[in-house]
């Protein structure tokens, strides 16, 4: 939140010194510094949860592989399909789909049906997390062509979630839920004030500030 507060001052930065980018790093570390944010901050979690990814990936493959997780959850047949290791390794994880035979998936219309459910939620909920998430609308051109590529992402998400375990999938899908009412609770509800306040003053108003500030003590030196 703070950050995209951040961005008018940041934009007026990048305007001010134009073609100078050793400046524009500098001013945008003070603006940092002086706002107190860390750019970097919002990135420890994600990194965090990759251990966690490997391991109920390999956990659940694994178990599922050596046969030890048959039992269903909910309306889940098997928390470690509808693919298996060998498919993944060959390319064809998603092999439980197709080819038809006889008119239905190799697992039947009921089996593919279940484990259908979890990517269609999976997909839902990015799109309502990633609408919640996203920054203001930009006309700078990056930032346009970096929201179309992002507007892909859930599909991308859920054609990745047919060729793994289900409980992969749930574990996706809850960290999303939970992920999306934690910002509705921050940015709608008042959860959390921002550190940044929306319209405040950046590095360029407050070093032209200080600029005053010193001149006009200098000044009162002089005149005493």
């Amino acid at each position: 939140m703070a950050m995209q507060n951040l961005q008018p001052q940041l934009k007026a930065i990048q305007a001010r010194y134009a073609g100078n980018q050793e400046r524009i790093q500098l001013e945008t570390a003070r603006l940092y510094k002086q706002a107190g944010v860390n750019p970097l901050a919002g990135c420890l979690p994600t990194l965090a949860t990759i251990p966690v990814w490997i391991g109920l990936y390999q956990a659940l493959s694994n178990v599922a592989n050596e046969g030890l997780l048959t039992e269903g959850f909910f309306w889940i047949p098997s928390l470690g399909g509808p693919t298996t290791i060998a498919a993944r390794q060959s390319g064809a994880g998603i092999s439980w789909l197709f080819p038809f035979v006889d008119g239905h998936p190799p697992i039947g219309w009921h089996d593919t049906i279940c484990y259908l459910v979890l990517p269609v939620l999976l997909v839902a909920s990015q799109f309502v997390s990633m609408e919640i998430m996203k920054p203001p609308q930009s006309t700078d051109p990056s930032q346009k062509n970096t929201q179309l590529i992002l507007k892909f992402l859930p599909f991308m998400i859920g054609y990745f979630s047919l060729s793994v375990p289900s409980g992969l999938s749930i574990y996706w899908f809850t960290n999303n839920v939970l992920s999306t009412a934690q910002q509705i609770w921050l940015r709608k509800l008042g959860g959390a004030k921002p550190a940044v306040n929306e319209g405040a003053s950046g590095i360029i108003t407050a070093g032209r500030a200080k600029r005053s500030g010193a001149q006009s003590g200098q000044g009162g030196e002089r005149c005493f």
